[in-house]
């Protein structure tokens, strides 16, 4: 099964949701500080966040990733917040107390 744009576009909106980061990447004010989304370049793609008003982003997978490796990373991820809700506990939580 080939991964899509769409189903990788679907596990960042997860994960802003998880998170409880903006859904949009711009509103007025500028950039929204903390949305996660996927920079696609290069033939690869990779996943980034925002860390100011004026748009600059951080690498959260240090290297470009074929779109299956990265849908597996966030799908990993996503499991893991989806469990620690499950639990009560906040995402912090879970990288500091473990699952």
């Amino acid at each position: 099964m080939r991964i899509t744009k769409e189903q990788l576009e679907n596990q960042v909106l997860m994960l802003n949701e998880f998170t409880g980061q903006n859904k949009e990447m711009f509103s007025k004010g500028g950039a929204n500080i903390g949305h996660y989304y996927i920079d696609y370049s290069y033939g690869g793609v990779k996943l980034e966040q925002i860390v100011n008003n004026g748009g600059a982003c951080r690498e959260i997978t240090n290297y470009r990733l074929t779109k299956r490796e990265l849908y597996y990373v966030l799908h990993g991820i996503n499991n893991l917040l989806r469990n620690s809700k499950d639990r009560n506990k906040n995402w912090e939580q879970i990288f500091t107390e473990g699952v």
